[in-house]
């Protein structure tokens, strides 16, 4: 095993003001080589939270495969990390990725997933989706996906219109390949279930991932998605559409 490799983390912002601080500072703790913020047009004090606490702050409302490819061609580490910002990351997350992409072999990884919830229902769910993830079907973004950079590239990143493009990622990184779920958690909050109801969540996602196996495509299996998607990052978040421009932090372009 060589040197550790430079990490590169890469966070999608879009109305996390409640905990976006929090999120940097435990990042970057671990000393990463840089830790990258894209906004996705948050109308709270995201962006003037993460301010400072951050190497660099971009923008980009053009969706969450959007944002995640704005901060990897803006990264320059050799190793690319999603940590999503309602995800918390367990202690030595940098190790864990270092053991892990110590294996000439392996493309990329994540996390086993756990939720911020001690409710059976919700570890029911956790276990649910960890074994998913052992029958190649995951993981999704929440589990803090790592990948090498090269093999990012040459997977041509992630891949904008098309359903689940967390999973698309993961599933092309298989090809060129192992991806190795990590033995380590990392914890995830449980808002948009608690927003949507479990039940309405998990058959919504089961008809997402059915509807990706399938290779169904087309504008309105996209609208959906994305409809989803963007009720699950809205919940339990304070909205400031009222702000004025002046009271959001600039942002610094690559």
């Amino acid at each position: 095993m060589g040197s550790a490799p430079s990490i590169s983390a890469i966070v999608p912002m879009l109305n996390e003001a409640p905990r976006i601080r929090a999120h940097l500072a435990a990042l970057r703790a671990a000393h990463p080589h840089e830790v990258i913020v894209v906004d996705g047009g948050s109308t709270d004090e995201s962006c003037a939270l993460a301010e400072g606490h951050c190497d660099l702050l971009l923008r980009e409302p053009g969706g969450l495969a959007a944002q995640l490819n704005r901060g990897a061609r803006a990264a320059t580490g050799e190793t690319l990390f999603f940590p999503y910002a309602d995800t918390t990351l367990p202690a030595r997350w940098d190790e864990t990725i270092a053991r892990i992409l110590g294996d000439d072999g392996v493309a990329g990884g994540a996390f086993r997933l756990a939720l911020d919830s001690p409710r059976l229902r919700y570890r029911a769910i956790a276990c649910g989706a960890n074994l998913r993830n052992r029958l190649g079907l995951g993981p999704f973004g929440d589990q803090a996906i790592f990948v090498r950079r090269a093999a990012f590239d040459d997977a041509g990143g992630f891949r904008s219109g098309v359903l689940l493009e967390d999973l698309d990622l993961v599933q092309r990184l298989r090809r060129m390949g192992r991806f190795v779920i990590a033995r380590e958690c990392v914890r995830t909050a449980v808002r948009r279930w608690e927003e949507q109801g479990i039940l309405r969540t998990a058959l919504r996602n089961a008809a997402f991932l059915a509807a990706y196996l399938a290779g169904l495509r087309g504008p309105a299996h996209e609208r959906r998605y994305l409809a989803h998607r963007q009720t699950g990052r809205a919940a339990d978040r304070r909205s400031l559409a009222g702000q004025p421009e002046t009271a959001r932090s600039p942002y610094r372009e690559p």
